[in-house]
């Protein structure tokens, strides 16, 4: 049930929303709290806050998705302190018969800022906007400029931040790939490698051959220039090739534990890869 202290500050129309996730979460196996604080350098109380072992998913219940300035500064607190919450806006699918529309811009807004959208529906919870822990938010360090390959990395973070982690993972992989592709095709143009430029554009080569021919001071037989000479970079490469493997599939709850471990080393790993491709390519005349 909702409790009176919250029932004091939400809208009549959206007790019943209210009662429904409260019910959907404790069938779940979550305890609920309402109006409490998260975390102790943060004053704020959301709505709801559903808590199962290590997990905790705080939840606003709103008519509109409006991040008003309190709400802003908990979000950012709860990201700063890196707090272990999931934190949610809640909507009812209709209020009075009306749908609730949400604007292209609030949705934005709301994925830039982490905050996951919950639609609540008649008979069931639609997470419509996904999101990850504050403390596993990612974030893209300073360095060498990604070129070409900067939307793609952004649109991989912020496939993450959603809580796609192991998609935003092979993204960065894809986008490896073709730095190594492009880095060979360049070497192979100046007539640095024992490979033809047609060669690499028919793709009669893997990455992991690529990575081995452009390691190689002899490949196939033939002299050519060595693109990649340091040996711990070109073991890095291979282990986060190995990374398009990752796999959530028929996994017990502590090999997933471990593997939300990998995630954010493995987009680590894959945007300083792409950074020092991108150098290599650079110095290749």
């Amino acid at each position: 049930m909702v409790e009176e202290n919250l029932k004091a500050i939400l809208p009549s129309k959206l007790w019943r929303t209210t009662e429904k996730l409260i019910k959907y979460y404790r069938g779940k196996g979550y305890a609920i709290t309402q109006l409490a604080s998260v975390h102790e350098h943060n004053g704020y109380r959301p709505h709801l806050i559903c808590t199962k072992k290590y997990e905790k998913i705080v939840i606003e219940v709103r008519e509109k998705c409006v991040i008003e300035k309190p709400f802003e500064n908990f979000v950012d607190k709860s990201q700063a302190h890196r707090v272990a919450i999931k934190i949610y806006f809640a909507v009812p699918e209709y209020i009075e018969e009306e749908e609730t529309v949400i604007s292209h811009a609030q949705r934005a807004k709301m994925t830039s800022a982490g905050i996951g959208l919950l639609v609540v529906k008649e008979t069931e919870i639609i997470e419509d906007i996904g999101t990850i822990s504050c403390n596993r938010r990612f974030a893209l360090e300073p360095g060498t400029t990604l070129g070409k390959h900067a939307k793609s990395v952004e649109g991989a973070i912020n496939k993450y931040n959603r809580g796609n982690c192991l998609d935003a993972v092979r993204d960065l992989c894809e986008e490896a790939e073709g730095a190594t592709k492009d880095l060979a095709l360049k070497a192979a143009k100046k007539g640095k490698l024992a490979v033809t430029p047609q060669q690499i554009i028919d793709n009669e080569f893997d990455w992991a051959a690529l990575i081995t021919g452009l390691s190689m001071k002899v490949w196939l037989g033939a002299q050519q220039t060595q693109i990649i000479k340091d040996t711990k970079f070109r073991n890095a490469l291979n282990s986060f090739r190995d990374k398009r493997n990752l796999s959530d599939h028929h996994k017990t709850a502590k090999q997933l534990s471990d593997l939300d471990q990998q995630y954010p080393e493995a987009m680590l790993q894959g945007i300083r890869l792409l950074r020092e491709l991108i150098k290599l390519n650079n110095k290749v005349k």
